[in-house]
């Protein structure tokens, strides 16, 4: 599986980022041991000339990795044509034992790079970058992941045996199969009501986040985003990709990134991760606002910019959603 060019693209991009990563984590613990940027030593200068080389660095280095999760699903989606059994990502997924986990690690790091990314932007807005050993240790604290990540992404793509059948959707995300029941427990009627009710919730946290801030209210709207995200990814096996498919019976997360259906999974899925995304990070750089004097005008203009993003992103997906409710209804 090796020879196809996306997985290859994966696997070695991966390989590169994650030796950065290192590298760049190894700098951060020095950071963390020897920063201090009272003293004028030799090796206190050398830390400063570099810092903002290999926080550049790392920068794009985790922007690569957030964008090759679409380079990822992009690719589980598209060797399903040469796995027996596979109609979609879903049954590439389920080729093995770690086609799943992957994907949801893959996930989560694209909460934990975006957190530092976000970090790293905060502090460059300060000229005392007050945020530098608070980004480096969370760096530290990141490599495990990535490691486990591109562990576990080289271990599925070596293991995919083109010969092998699997199952594919109508099987794992069936009414009665272990993920829909784990995701969607509720009657689609009272899912529906909690999904638009949820959005709804969002929003008006949101005006109030960006009219009025306060903590209290940052913490509230970065979990309720979260929430929402889970939220979101339940109704669309309950209920909203039944109305793309306009077949109630097909539960499907992954048919819809195909060309079948307009690709409309993609702005689908990056609308309501990149709302998630954003909703997160007006949580993440609270703390920071009233700690750091230098950082509380850049903090409080970020997170007004980031509710509107996240609420943008969130609109967008539900739009979407409604439009392909409202398409079956009227047809």
């Amino acid at each position: 599986m090796f020879m196809n060019s996306s997985i290859l693209a994966l696997v070695l991009g991966g390989i590169t980022t994650l030796l950065l990563l290192i590298y760049g984590a190894y700098f951060g613990l020095k950071i963390a041991l020897q920063w201090n940027p009272e003293s004028a030593t030799e090796e206190q200068l050398e830390l400063e000339k570099r810092t903002y080389l290999v926080s550049t660095i790392v920068n794009y280095v985790l922007l690569f990795e957030i964008l090759s999760l679409i380079l990822f699903i992009y690719t589980v989606d598209d060797i399903h044509e040469i796995i027996p059994g596979a109609m979609c990502a879903t049954g590439s997924l389920n080729a093995n034992r770690f086609g799943f986990p992957t994907l949801l690690v893959k996930l989560f790091t694209f909460f934990l790079y975006g957190s530092w990314i976000v970090l790293n932007h905060i502090d460059r807005k300060a000229e005392d970058t007050p945020l530098i050993k608070t980004k480096y240790l969370f760096l530290l604290g990141i490599i495990p992941f990535a490691v486990l990540e591109n562990t576990l992404m080289i271990a599925y793509f070596a293991k995919i045996d083109p010969e092998t059948l699997v199952s594919c959707c109508g099987v794992v995300f069936n009414p009665g199969g272990k993920v829909t029941s784990v995701l969607s427990p509720l009657p689609k009627g009272e899912m529906m009501g909690i999904f638009f009710g949820g959005f709804l919730f969002l929003l008006l946290l949101g005006l109030a986040m960006y009219w009025r801030g306060g903590r209290l209210i940052a913490y509230l709207f970065s979990a309720s985003s979260m929430a929402f995200l889970v939220i979101s990814i339940s109704s669309i096996i309950s209920f909203i990709s039944g109305y793309i498919y306009q077949m109630p019976t097909h539960p499907c997360p992954f048919d819809f990134l195909q060309r079948e259906y307009h690709y409309v999974g993609y702005p689908l899925y990056i609308a309501l991760f990149g709302g998630a995304l954003f909703g997160l990070a007006v949580g993440i750089v609270e703390p920071f606002e009233t700690r750091y004097r230098s950082l509380t005008k850049a903090i409080r203009d970020f997170q007004k910019k980031a509710v509107l993003l996240s609420m943008a992103g969130f609109s967008v997906f539900t739009s979407i959603s409604v439009w392909y409710i409202m398409r079956f209804i009227l047809l």
